[in-house]
């Protein structure tokens, strides 16, 4: 059975940490903020390599980690890196938001040479138990759920990129993901963090949504996904609740065609 031990100050129970010197090859989760500029630096540096192409979240990965210091009153934020065998491994990057009552990522990564070691696993249990720690923080009971979304394994541009999506999404599978069917199609930045030339709306990328039920439940009503997508578009990417897509997503739920909205 593999050890884990934390870092940095959590509001995980104490039980959870681990001697240091009797573990010296425990994964260590180190919590990021403003105030840890090399690991921050880190991060964003890990989050380049494994997503380059979201480039544009950089000043917005910085923009949370102040978030992750200070009170926010829509989301509980946090950044992670994993340490093992004294290098850096992996992120990841999620919120619980308060008055939804659930976790949302946006962001998880490992480097290639650390992948396929359980270390995924590592993340994942972590990252559940900071959300019922936060929820418990509230005053609120276990919350109903975590979600994300992930990329498209059908939208993939070749062979290889759809073997890699197909693993991600099986991989998301046995942490307990569903996969209901909506048209999602998630937006291009967080409001107030977009580009000059660009709008939360102006340039969407269809997406998988998911949900990693926390209390025990074999499938999530409508009116649940509709909650946790609602949540993602209105308190993590902080759209007007009269945005278009915000009424068309919902409008989907439950519908089995997946809608191809380009990512220009």
């Amino acid at each position: 059975m593999v050890t884990f031990r934390i870092s940095v100050q959590h509001n995980l129970q104490e039980s959870r940490m681990t001697n240091t010197a009797a573990y010296p090859s425990t994964p260590i989760i180190h919590a990021v903020t403003d105030k840890t500029p090399v690991l921050l630096d880190t991060l964003i540096e890990m989050f380049l390599t494994v997503f380059p192409e979201d480039r544009r979240y950089v000043p917005l990965i910085q923009h949370w980690a102040q978030c992750a210091r200070v009170r926010d009153s829509v989301a509980i934020f946090h950044l992670w890196m994993l340490e093992h065998n004294g290098e850096m491994a992996g992120f990841r990057i999620f919120q619980y938001l308060r008055q939804r009552h659930f976790g949302y990522g946006q962001f998880v990564g490992l480097l290639p040479q650390y992948r396929s070691r359980g270390l995924g696993w590592i993340l994942q249990r972590y990252t559940i138990e900071q959300i019922c720690a936060d929820a418990a923080a509230q005053g609120q009971k276990t919350p109903i759920g975590f979600c994300g979304e992930i990329a498209d394994p059908s939208l993939a541009s070749d062979e290889g990129e759809v073997l890699q999506r197909q693993q991600r999404k099986e991989i998301f599978g046995r942490f307990g993901a569903h996969f209901p069917h909506v048209n999602y199609a998630a937006p291009y930045m967080v409001a107030g963090h977009e580009e000059d030339s660009q709008t939360p709306e102006s340039v969407l990328t269809s997406r998988l949504f998911y949900i990693i039920p926390i209390r025990p439940t074999l499938s999530f009503e409508k009116s649940q996904i509709a909650h946790f997508v609602r949540g993602v578009l209105l308190d993590g990417y902080r759209l007007n609740r009269q945005s278009p897509l915000v009424n068309e997503t919902l409008a989907s739920i439950g519908r089995p065609s997946h809608v191809l909205v380009p990512h220009e």
